[in-house]
């Protein structure tokens, strides 16, 4: 898990996603991942205090790659 939150991260930064819209993302690709802003900023790697599920951090690592080849 821990490696899939760097990897969200780092694509978040690398294409200037704020947190905001990472959230959004999340819940776009999986209704049930409706965290807050605060919870995705406690998944961060220097105080990763939080892990959401799995599948909501697929779900945003994809929609920021398949975002970026539209």
């Amino acid at each position: 898990m821990q490696r899939l939150l760097v990897q969200m991260w780092q694509l978040a930064d690398q294409y200037g996603y704020a947190v905001g819209q990472i959230q959004q993302l999340a819940i776009a690709t999986n209704k049930l991942a409706d965290y807050s802003k605060a919870d995705w900023l406690l998944t961060r790697a220097k105080h990763t205090q939080f892990y959401p599920n799995s599948k909501a951090v697929r779900g945003v690592l994809d929609a920021m790659q398949v975002g970026r080849m539209a």
